[in-house]
């Protein structure tokens, strides 16, 4: 599956990326001040194309990591680009 770097991807794989914990969608939508309506369907998207894993998150709530396919896809992996893993 193909999917477009649009400015909503990209600011959501930048705010899994330096996480050091899974993320929940609520936490998403706080920090990039998306709506849900936004939120679910990149996270959809995300899934299926295999850069973000779903994990347990806190009280069975699903949470959100970012795979090491989704940090070199999203070009968070490089020169003068630090990993995290």
């Amino acid at each position: 599956m193909t999917i477009r770097l649009q400015r909503k991807i990209r600011r959501i794989t930048n705010t899994l990326d330096p996480a050091n914990r899974p993320l929940t969608a609520q936490d998403l939508q706080r920090a990039t001040c998306y709506r849900p309506a936004t939120i679910y369907p990149a996270l959809h998207r995300l899934l299926a194309a295999g850069w973000i894993d779903c994990v347990g998150g806190p009280r069975g709530v699903a949470g959100y990591e970012l795979t090491a396919r989704g940090r070199a896809a999203a070009g968070l992996v490089g020169p003068g680009v630090r990993s995290t893993s």
